[in-house]
């Protein structure tokens, strides 16, 4: 054999090594092709990536890279789509890499200068977490609300692209992406509105090409002639009306609250207001974002990361005497925040068992009117409250009890 015949059996080879490995790529690529295609996938991609990035952007605790992580959730989610599986069974088996995922990026994470040690110290911290929940205390660590914002991520990412992918179901998309987005924005100032508008744009965009290929999938089946430009038309068009809309959105005067949709959104957000206070004490390293008007005066007043005040009015006080107000009485210091311990609740006129039952002299009654300027379920007083013009209780010291070990003091100890 000649060395021109071996080089053009090594040529001949290597042709078809690469005819090969191109006929795989391209038999994949079929396999994983979403029906509506995909430039309707990658509209998807964007869309949840302005809400990641906006979380990202809020930097409410060091985590890592969320964007990758939701690329992951997505490629798992495309890579198990097309399994000739029930989805009771894949979908477990997407968690569960996410939940891997997460751990294995969490474990080798660095929360201000300090390594996190590996997934069983990510564990720990877990736990400790769940100890604060279940006991009432305060909880200052920023990991567990990593944790948690990694697994909003991969829930948004992998079960976003397997509605979509799976069922061809875009509102899914659009439901957790929503939820997600106005969660974070309603803790932001307005002046973060900008990934709602980039979010609404997104999702428009999406809606228009996912509609326009199953109008053109329609047509097929029916035989109808489509013009092959047909794809591209709708989506400039799309591009040019959705900018329109949102631009002139947002240069719309800000119209008046509605009553309406302010009480349905309240109505809405106030299962939420139950969990403010846990929350607050559970994620109290966390900083704030915006200028609060007031805080709830939960059983804990954890000290929270960072404090931004504001001027806003809460109280109308109409008074004759000048006092000191108060809503509640924290009483134990525990190095993370003040708890109120060691109390009972009791109705107005209630006279504790160690009060030594003569009145003060210098006391006189006043009488004034307190009025909150927000919600609140804690009502300011002064100073001993005698008669209130609602329906009440008030909180104050449980009776001290004593153990006295008598045995011990007999022998001196």
């Amino acid at each position: 054999m000649t060395t021109e015949a071996l080089s053009q059996e090594t040529s001949l080879r290597d042709r078809i090594n690469t005819d090969s490995i191109g006929e795989g790529l391209l038999g994949l690529e079929r396999f994983l092709r979403p029906n509506e295609g995909w430039l309707a996938a990658s509209l998807l991609v964007l869309n949840l990536v302005v809400v990641v990035l906006s979380v990202e952007q809020a930097d409410w605790a060091p985590s890592p890279n969320l964007v990758f992580l939701l690329f992951l959730a997505m490629i798992t989610g495309l890579a198990l789509y097309r399994l000739p599986v029930w989805s009771l069974v894949l979908v477990p088996v997407g968690l569960a890499v996410g939940l891997g995922v997460i751990l294995w990026q969490l474990s080798m994470f660095t929360f201000d200068g300090a390594s996190v040690g590996g997934a069983g110290q990510v564990i720990e911290r877990l736990d400790l977490w769940l100890e604060a929940a279940r006991t009432g205390s305060i909880n200052i660590d920023r990991l567990p609300f990593s944790f948690g914002l990694m697994v909003a991520t991969w829930l948004t990412g992998f079960l976003g692209a397997w509605l979509f992918l799976r069922f061809g179901n875009f509102w899914g998309v659009f439901v957790l992406g929503g939820i997600g987005l106005l969660s974070n924005l309603t803790f932001l100032p307005p002046n973060a509105a900008f990934h709602l508008g980039f979010y609404l744009f997104t999702a428009m965009l999406l809606v228009a090409r996912v509609q326009a290929m199953r109008r053109k999938h329609e047509w097929e089946l029916r035989a109808v002639k489509v013009d092959e430009h047909l794809g591209g038309l709708s989506l400039s068009d799309s591009f040019a009306v959705a900018v329109v809309v949102i631009v002139v959105a947002f240069l719309l005067p800000m119209a008046p609250r509605s009553g309406v949709v302010n009480d349905a959104y309240e109505g809405m957000r106030s299962p939420l207001e139950s969990f403010e206070g846990d929350f607050n004490r559970l994620f109290a390293g966390l900083p704030a974002r915006k200028p609060l008007g007031f805080r709830i005066w939960d059983d804990v007043m954890a000290l929270q990361g960072s404090i931004y005040p504001t001027t806003t009015q809460v109280l109308w006080v109409d008074s004759p005497a000048e006092l000191y107000w108060k809503a509640r009485t924290y009483n134990t210091y525990n190095g993370k925040g003040w708890l109120s311990e060691h109390t009972v609740t009791e109705p107005i006129g209630y006279t504790p068992e160690f009060s030594l039952g003569t009145a003060d002299r210098l006391r006189t009654d006043v009488t004034y009117t307190v009025t909150p300027l927000y919600a609140s379920k804690k009502l300011f007083s002064g100073d001993m409250v005698l008669d209130v013009d609602r329906d009440v209780l008030i909180e104050t010291q449980a009776p001290p009890v004593y153990s006295i070990n008598v045995d011990a003091l007999r022998r001196g100890v």
